[in-house]
């Protein structure tokens, strides 16, 4: 069973970072796919990622954190 903490939902439209909201769980909106990164800040998700290797970095990051 996963920990809320160690969870990051990754979503390209606005109802992905609503779900991660209601579920508790940390939001990475990427920009590379249906929504704009405009309207997906409307929905205050914790990442905003225009490139997937931004992406990759964040994951390695908080890896990186718990690991310490």
């Amino acid at each position: 069973r996963l920990a809320r903490a160690d969870v990051l939902y990754v979503g390209d439209e606005l109802r992905d970072v609503e779900a991660a909201r209601k579920a508790g769980v940390a939001a990475a909106a990427v920009t590379w796919g249906f929504h704009t990164a405009e309207l997906l800040r409307t929905g205050l998700p914790d990442f905003v990622v225009s490139d997937p290797i931004e992406l990759v970095r964040l994951v390695e990051h908080s890896r990186e954190g718990r690991a310490a």
